[in-house]
């Protein structure tokens, strides 16, 4: 949470010396700056260096380069899971307390911005009670005009259907044109959507002065592009009206102003719309060095966000490689759970699911944990059933502990989509596996790993998809390794595609380059917990 904070601060800071700096420029550009540094404070940054490490976590993949093709039972290794795997997921764990104050806080702000619309709606309800139709032509567009006793020389309303207010006393005013024309020009520019983007913003992060600073900022320089505008059309003449509503100020407040700051009006502080006059004589234009200055904002931005994206990372891996401090009941059940597992490396089939089915029930029988080493306590175990029961040949026992372990298969870690997957090919079931493995690789996109892509390419294979597997095992993250060319080749010789099939060969070791379509399982998945056994 500390670098999200910190690398919003930096960037925001950073975009009001931009806007300083940006004095001379067309306000536009200053705004879009300011706008940019907002929508900032929606980027999660603190959770980007989690979200890319878990992405590519090895607890999401099938380490297909620990296959040893020489050992008459193969195994292979669903997750390298030590003792102290908690620590994976402990900083998780850590940070439950700061997702719950950020959602009480966005909840607050949800409630303030929708406070803000509810009363908002009632303005303008109000509004229609007491206006008149105007027959006033709005610079040549077709948007409605209507007076009442607003208190400012003129407000828009309306996001699909756009209305200006204007004041009453306005009408016979010689600064009306300049007032329509202002107005007009927020509705060309869409300034009212940019406006409740703002409002949005402030509501959200109605504990941060910043975001306020940088609302205010973003909010002046919008009156100013649109001063721009009209003075290229109206010249002088914009400016001096521009001056007499500010020297003569309305009297009063515009209704609901208070609390209805949505609503584009020229009603800003004294100071401002002095500040207003004073920038129409200065000639706005997009030099060289404001070109300069914005691209080495963006660059020194980009280097502080990558720098504490890689303290993060760095932080991280360090943490993860500590020692866990674990629970007094998480140590009580291992060691319950070791014990049970103590003649596990048997290769008598009936102690090992003997074992197993001790290991099931109890599994049932035990305290739930605390969030983090439940999770933990449930990898362990499931893979020691798993590599229990595909030992002695018992698929669906492994598929029937596997949905006892996850009972909601949304909730399973992305890595136990492998093996379920696995053990669904096992089963004669290709069109289940297959399904498990696009849910994952729909959860990862580009992250997902090789092995998950060869479980893929399996599934295709038993159900005749040969193009889908071909497709599936030129995948780039697959690569050219002795599995994948055996997978390939097994797949050309059953479309009868001998060439493809011969280049494949060259590639392959002598024992596995056979005349005969040929293909290999997995095997058994390994377990952790057999290191301590």
């Amino acid at each position: 949470m500390t670098d999200y904070i910190l690398t919003n601060i930096i960037i925001s800071l950073l975009a009001l010396l931009i806007i300083k700096g940006l004095t001379n420029a067309p306000a536009r550009i200053g705004f879009y700056v300011a706008v940019i540094a907002l929508a900032a404070w929606f980027m999660p940054w603190h959770l980007l260096p989690e979200v890319s490490m878990y992405a590519q976590s090895s607890s999401s993949t099938l380490f297909l380069t620990e296959i040893n093709l020489a050992d008459p039972i193969l195994t292979y290794s669903a997750l390298p899971i030590s003792a102290d795997v908690t620590s994976e997921l402990a900083p998780w764990y850590h940070s439950l307390a700061w997702w719950h104050l950020s959602l009480a806080v966005t909840a607050i702000g949800i409630y303030l911005f929708l406070n803000k619309v509810r009363h908002y709606f009632a303005l303008v309800k109000q509004l229609n009670k007491e206006a008149r139709d105007c027959a006033l032509n709005s610079q040549g567009e077709n948007y409605q005009v209507k007076t009442v006793n607003l208190g400012t020389p003129g407000i828009t309303t309306g996001i699909l259907k756009p209305v200006i207010w204007l004041d009453q006393t306005l009408v016979s005013r010689s600064e009306l044109d300049s007032v329509l024309l202002h107005e007009a020009t927020h509705i060309k520019q869409r300034d009212i959507y940019w406006i409740w983007f703002i409002c949005l913003t402030e509501n959200l992060f109605w504990w941060n002065p910043i975001c306020m600073l940088l609302g205010a900022k973003a909010r002046q320089q919008l009156e100013l592009s649109c001063d721009e505008r009209c003075f290229n059309q109206l010249n002088q003449r914009y400016q001096h009206d521009l001056a007499s509503l500010t020297l003569e100020a309305f009297t009063g407040a515009p209704k609901g102003s208070s609390y209805c700051s949505p609503v584009l009006n020229m009603a800003h502080t004294k100071h401002f719309n002095v500040l207003r006059v004073k920038m129409l004589n200065k000639e706005k234009v997009m030099k060289k060095r404001h070109i300069v200055m914005m691209l080495a904002a963006v660059s020194f931005t980009t280097i502080a966000a990558a720098q504490i994206v890689e303290k993060k990372t760095s932080t991280n891996n360090e943490s993860q490689s500590a020692q866990y401090e674990t629970s007094e009941s998480y140590n009580t059940q291992m060691a319950e759970l070791l014990n049970l597992a103590k003649n596990a490396k048997s290769e008598d089939a009936a102690e090992l699911k003997k074992i197993a089915n001790t290991i099931v029930a109890w599994h049932e029988q035990r305290p739930v944990l605390s969030q983090v080493e439940e999770k933990q306590m449930k990898l362990l175990s499931l893979t020691l059933v798993n590599h229990l029961l595909h030992k002695v040949g018992d698929h669906q026992g492994a598929l029937s502990a596997y949905e006892l372990w996850y009972k909601d298969g949304n909730n399973a870690p992305h890595y136990t989509r492998n093996i379920k997957a696995d053990t669904l090919l096992k089963l004669g079931q290709p069109q289940l596996a297959e399904q498990e493995i696009e849910a994952l690789k729909a959860d990862l996109g580009q992250n997902v790993n090789q092995g998950s892509l060869m479980v893929l390419a399996r599934a295709y294979i038993d159900q005749a998809k040969y193009e889908q597997a071909l497709a599936t095992l030129s995948h780039p993250n697959v690569g050219d390794n002795t599995v994948t060319n055996v997978y390939k080749r097994y797949v050309y010789l059953k479309q009868n595609d001998i060439e493809n099939a011969n280049k494949i060969k060259a590639k392959l070791p002598a024992q596995l380059a056979t005349e005969q379509p040929w293909i290999f399982d997995y095997g058994i998945p390994n377990s952790p917990l057999l290191k301590q056994i």
